[in-house]
């Protein structure tokens, strides 16, 4: 069966408008609206997610459930991923044969091109547009053929187009190092993101270095050294090239995992909240 209905994007404006009035404040992180917020699941449910629970008083929550707002309806027929070859994938309802590829793609499009000021993803794992992680792949579009656990469709085009914003499921975040990595992601971009809203000399981009520098050398030496030559400005940059260099390469800076030794750094961009790491694994 061919696919008939196009998405609807008053949907993702409304989507959108979830967003805070107070931005700045803190960050803001794209939810799946199936996390401690609505019965969306595709079984009616809701998933009780401690960890997302005592983030939201630290963030603000923009939620999505990308499979609704393609107009599938809840409950819904079960939705598969399937894997044609290596770099191309279909998603499907076997059940009814619908081909949902084109509507995903286009509403991923559209929702996050129109995202602004985000500062990471808390998605929902194994799910088929949302998991980040342990998303069941097959070969076949009547759903036989199981070849793999990955990703889902909309959590793909973010890691594809946003990969400089952390991108985790509630199952992930359960491993501890991988929680922290995710909180300071975000925490760093937001406060990178507020320094650089309204600048008006090098000293901002100065003073946020300086407060950030300890944990950049623990990241990764190399970037380090590039951005001290950026915040140093020896090369008499303009100051819209030299926010957006330095902004480039902070970005990279915790884009591969390390064991840090937390406790041993002067400055760490976190909540400190004994409860957002009571249920690590």
């Amino acid at each position: 069966m061919n696919e008939t209905k196009s998405v609807d994007f008053d949907i993702i404006h409304k989507l959108l408008m979830n967003k805070t009035e107070h931005k700045t404040e803190k960050p803001n992180i794209v939810l799946s609206e199936c996390l401690n917020m609505k019965p969306v699941r595709y079984d009616g449910g809701i998933v009780r997610d401690p960890f997302a629970s005592v983030l939201a008083q630290y963030v603000n929550y923009i939620p999505v459930c990308p499979e609704v707002a393609i107009g599938l309806g809840v409950p819904r027929k079960r939705v598969t991923v399937v894997r044609k070859d290596k770099n191309d994938f279909q998603l499907v309802q076997p059940e009814t044969g619908l081909d949902l590829t084109q509507r995903m793609s286009r509403f991923s499009e559209e929702f996050l091109n129109s995202l602004e000021d985000a500062d990471g993803f808390l998605l929902k794992s194994r799910s088929p547009s949302c998991g980040v992680s342990g998303t069941k792949t097959y070969k076949n579009r009547d759903g036989t053929g199981f070849l793999y656990r990955g990703k889902g469709f909309f959590a793909r085009d973010v890691i594809r187009k946003l990969p400089e914003l952390p991108c985790e499921d509630e199952q992930r975040l359960k491993d501890m190092n991988i929680r922290m990595l995710f909180l300071t992601r975000v925490f760093s971009h937001f406060e990178l993101r507020k320094a650089l809203s309204d600048v008006s000399s090098m000293d901002a981009i100065r003073d946020f270095h300086q407060r950030y520098r300890d944990l950049i050398k623990a990241y990764n030496r190399t970037r380090l050294n590039n951005l001290d030559r950026i915040a140093s400005n020896k090369k008499d940059l303009p100051l819209s090239k030299a926010k957006k260099a330095y902004q480039d390469k902070f970005n990279k800076v915790f884009l591969k995992r390390h064991r840090i030794d937390w406790e041993k750094l002067p400055y760490v961009p976190q909540p400190k909240d004994t409860m957002l790491y009571r249920d690590c694994i």
